[in-house]
Formats: C-alpha cells, structure tokens, sequence
C-alpha cells in the first residue's frame, strides 16, 4: 500500500489548483472559476475515502461551495442551491468538531443569504453544539447577520 502522501498526492495537487483558481478569481484577477469548478471535482472523485483523503475531499467540496455562489446581489436559486449542497458534502465529510462547525457556519451564511433564514439558524446553532469553545462567536455571527447594524464580534477562545 502506498503512504498516504503519495496515495493523495494527484487529489491534493488538484485541491491546491482548484483553490488558486478560485482566489484569483475571487480577487478579479483573473476569471477561472470553471478551471477552479474542474480542480474541486477531480480532488473529489480522486479522493481515497481514509480520513486523509475524506479531508481533502471536504476541503475540495467547500471550494465548492464558495465557486457556486452568485456574485453578491445576483438572485440566482439555482447556485445558491449548488453551494448549499457542497457545503453540505464538505460537513458530512469533515473530521473533527471544529471544522465541521467552521463549515456548518459557511453553511448558515449561504442559507442566510438565500434566503432560508431557518436553515441558517439551525446551521450556526449546530456549529455551536459541536464546537463549545467557539459557541459565543458562532452565534454572534448569526446575530449580525440579521441585525442592522452588527456588533463587536465575540472573543475568540
């Protein structure tokens, strides 16, 4: 059996390109989100399915997540629904209580946005039941979002 470094070594190369990809695009330097789009899947499918390469899975999916969104004021379902659903793929793949309630609150702020206020609540108020240090912030996070005017965030623990 080869070590897990080689094992991932294709499927986190593609997670590295795709997240490139996605930043440059993000920062308009570039516009490779399709290319961002292609490396996320190919880290995904080449994932092994040990716990290293369902975390790199995760990582690949929440890119995702962040790749099908809409540009900000553009009402789009259907991408909202896209994004929501790689969240969701990147939470029931994460290892460790931390990162999962770090997605679940990436989760809740694209529900948030699209409108599903109650998928949202249930997703910051989950992330505050799996990460207990950080339950102040998480639910300060939802605060602001449906508050005018935001508040100071909560200390981190």
């Amino acid at each position: 059996m080869a070590p897990p470094y080689e094992r991932l070594l294709k499927s986190k190369i593609d997670l590295g390109l795709g997240r490139v990809y996605a930043c440059l695009s993000q920062a308009a330097v570039s516009a490779d989100w399709d290319a961002a789009r292609h490396h996320f899947h190919l880290a995904i499918e080449e994932g092994t399915g040990d716990p290293a390469g369902r975390t790199v899975q995760s990582e690949a999916w929440a890119g995702l997540g962040l790749v099908e969104l809409p540009p900000r004021g553009v009402a789009d379902p259907a991408a909202y629904q896209r994004a929501v659903d790689a969240y969701r793929n990147a939470v029931a793949l994460a290892d460790g209580s931390t990162r999962s309630a770090q997605l679940l609150t990436l989760l809740g702020h694209v529900q948030y946005t699209s409108g599903d206020r109650t998928g949202a609540q249930k997703s910051f108020e989950q992330a505050a039941k799996l990460d207990p240090t950080n339950r102040a912030r998480y639910l300060a996070e939802l605060a602001n979002l449906s508050s005018p005017t935001p508040s100071a965030p909560a200390p981190q623990a």
